[in-house]
């Protein structure tokens, strides 16, 4: 499937969430093998936007690297490098994973910004 890593991007955290939910196994497992395929890409992910945030970043305390939005002309090109980024698209093989409405008889909640963010890849109903 292909999907653009800025939905790999901020699919990250929601997907931990749906990791702690109990589910059935088989469902489990499809999320368990999904977030090791979302990790790897968000790690190559994130090592480009601290090698942006370094190129046009300027020192803090501590040693620390920041982008200052105030400094237009270098947020604006970290900008520009950052979405081109997360524009481009990966090929991860995945089918859409089948969240049941309901576990052990009761209603499965999902917060609806977890689902947002998860939409590509999980699909809700028995």
């Amino acid at each position: 499937m292909p999907v653009k890593k800025s939905d790999i991007y901020q699919a990250r955290e929601p997907l931990q969430k749906l990791l702690t939910l109990p589910l059935p196994a088989k469902t489990a497992y499809q999320l368990a093998k999904f977030a090791r395929k979302v990790e790897e890409e968000w790690q190559a992910v994130e090592a480009v936007r601290n090698g942006l945030v370094r190129r046009f970043g300027k020192p803090g305390e501590g040693g620390q690297v920041y982008i200052d939005r105030a400094d237009t002309e270098c947020y604006g090109s970290f900008l520009a490098e950052m979405n081109g980024l997360l524009g481009q698209e990966s090929e991860i093989d995945v089918e859409p994973i089948n969240l049941p409405e309901r576990v052990d008889g009761k209603a499965l909640e999902i917060e609806a910004a977890t689902l947002l963010a998860l939409d590509k890849f999980v699909t809700v109903g028995d």
